[in-house]
């Protein structure tokens, strides 16, 4: 799917669903995000802000989606 196309359709969902999205890929880049709605935390702000998921956030990631998903996965919240 082209950048702008995936975007576009990113930041549709994040207004139907009034919270703040991120796509990243398999290998833990940052693919979009969607304005943030509401307080940002800290998980989210560095990932845009380095283009990519930190190491200790991609090891939570994969145990809640594994390393190859076939379709988008809504991650639980992590107390941490």
């Amino acid at each position: 799917m082209p950048e702008q196309q995936l975007q576009e359709q990113l930041d549709a969902l994040a207004v139907e669903l009034r919270r703040g999205l991120t796509i990243d890929g398999v290998g833990g880049d940052l693919l979009a995000y969607s304005a943030q709605r509401g307080d940002a935390d800290q998980v989210r702000i560095s990932s845009i802000l380095m283009r990519h998921v930190a190491p200790e956030v991609r090891e939570w990631e994969l145990r809640h989606a594994g390393s190859e998903p076939d379709e988008l996965v809504a991650l639980p919240a992590n107390p941490e």
